[in-house]
């Protein structure tokens, strides 16, 4: 069960699946998107990910947890309005990563045990069939709730989850588990501990080491005057492979909202922002080998220091061993608007100094979201309200020079009727993307719907949409997520 499929037989049996669901499905890409989920009531803090042949999987919440596939004509393959992962009482907050084999793992925190959100998995197949025992394996169950979670791939058809909790009593700590293809919990009974420093550590984000472990990096407030950034690497047998309680990335004071991508060679790349300067938040980004040393300048080289504030940098791979970051940014001193940065694996800004502008219209922009366009750019996605004055979705996307290859300011996604919020995207690494979103146009619920956007940036499917393994960047943060 743990054996990778290749990309090519993805395909295949996406096309197989598309063709068995047709008659009850959408086969084409609408204007304003196509329905993933109308179920009554809200669906909430939708996330999604490439399924390996061009399409995408998406899973969300509603009393429990659920997931639909969509393939590259906007055929929904699974049971309409999406397949129960589970019903577990107080399901909430899913988040997937590929199984390497054309499904998924999903972990998710509920309240069966109705003391405390524990963590929960499941594992769904390219067919939308459930893997593993009913409402999922345990990860952690412990008597305290565990929170800022994360998930990424341990390689071989499982999974590595890292998240904080405070079992001890005395602030929250840093662990992780890792679950193997089968479901089985491959570490100690409720996680190893990553870290376990005085007072408080959070905001924990996990990508994979590409060698069977991860690299997991996180908030610390072990100084007790204010937070910075430390770091971890676990091989696959849960060792923790740097020094006790990890390495520090950043010590400069405030500094907080780590984001990670891997560097392509054992190491990472993590972006945070920190007031070091300025009363004001500033974007910076710090390098981290394999052996947990960190290679730019102590605390991390400048990305955006302009005057204003600026708020939630995320972080994808240029494949080139460098990283691109994006984020919002108040310099207008009227609105947010979004900006990105290219980084060399060096450490040197490779586009316009402090950032090139993605959207800078003049109303906010609002949560952004970006993957990986597979050439070295990226496409990115927000929401705003030029529009009608509702929420609507755009996107733009960014080549490996840095420039905005798409129209200024964006192209719709999406300008239904009342608000879209919160887009996800999800690229096949072609330039082509699935962007998903949280829908308000019934004017009762929120539901999910998703679009699919060109190399070009129209709307549609194309011939050479064969897929590949895909991308996409994730925030854990907003009212729906």
């Amino acid at each position: 069960m743990g054996r990778l499929i290749t990309a090519g037989r993805c395909v295949v049996l996406a096309l197989a699946m598309s063709a068995l669901f047709t008659a009850c499905a959408f086969a084409f890409w609408h204007e304003n998107g196509n329905p993933v989920c109308t179920a009554k009531g809200d669906q909430l803090s939708s996330e999604a990910i490439p399924d390996g042949a061009g399409g995408a999987i998406i899973t969300w919440y509603n009393g429990g947890v659920y997931a639909q596939r969509v393939d590259t004509s906007g055929t929904m393959l699974w049971t309409v309005n999406g397949i129960a992962v589970s019903t577990a009482p107080g399901g909430r907050l899913p988040y997937i990563v590929s199984d390497g084999a054309c499904g998924v793992i999903i972990t998710w925190t509920d309240l069966r045990t109705a003391t405390s959100y524990d963590i929960y998995a499941q594992r769904v197949d390219a067919s939308g069939k459930l893997l593993w025992p009913a409402d999922g394996v345990p990860i952690c169950t412990t008597a305290c709730s565990e929170r800022s979670r994360d998930i990424t791939s341990d390689g071989a058809g499982g999974a590595i989850v890292a998240w904080s909790d405070d079992r001890t009593g005395t602030g929250c700590d840093v662990f992780a588990q890792r679950v193997d293809a089968s479901g089985k919990a491959l570490w100690k009974a409720n996680g190893i501990s990553v870290c376990s420093a005085e007072k408080e550590q959070g905001f924990t984000q996990i990508i994979s080491d590409g060698a069977g472990g991860a690299v997991i990096v996180w908030a610390d407030f072990r100084n007790g005057e204010s937070f910075s950034i430390y770091a971890q690497r676990v091989d696959g047998s849960g060792k923790t492979l740097w020094q006790n309680d990890g390495v520090p990335v950043c010590t400069a004071p405030g500094s907080r909202l780590p984001r990670i991508t891997s560097d392509g060679a054992g190491g990472a790349i993590i972006a945070w922002r920190d007031p070091r300067n300025t009363t004001n938040y500033d974007i910076y980004a710090q390098r981290i080998d394999g052996s947990g040393k960190t290679l730019w300048q102590t605390n991390g080289v400048p990305v955006c220091t302009v005057a204003g504030a600026k708020w939630w940098p995320l972080t994808v791979s240029d494949g080139a061993g460098g990283a691109i970051i994006t984020w919002r940014d108040y310099r207008s001193g009227t609105n947010y608007d979004v900006y990105a940065q290219r980084v060399s694996p060096s450490g040197k800004m490779l586009w316009k100094v402090n950032g090139l502008p993605i959207c800078t219209n003049t109303f906010n922009e609002r949560y952004h979201e970006m993957g990986s366009d597979g050439t070295g750019g990226a496409i990115i996605a927000w929401y705003d309200e030029r529009g009608t004055g509702n929420y609507d979705i755009y996107a733009q996307r960014v080549s490996p020079s840095g420039k905005a290859l798409w129209k200024a300011n964006g192209v719709p996604v999406c300008t239904a009727t009342e608000d879209q919020q919160y887009p996800n995207v999800t690229t096949d690494r072609t330039g082509n993307a699935i962007i998903t979103w949280l829908d308000f146009r019934s004017g009762t619920n929120y539901d999910v719907y998703a679009q699919r956007l060109r190399s070009d940036g129209t709307i549609g499917p194309t011939k050479s949409s064969t897929g590949t393994k895909g991308s996409t960047s994730r925030q854990k943060s907003g009212l729906y997520r």
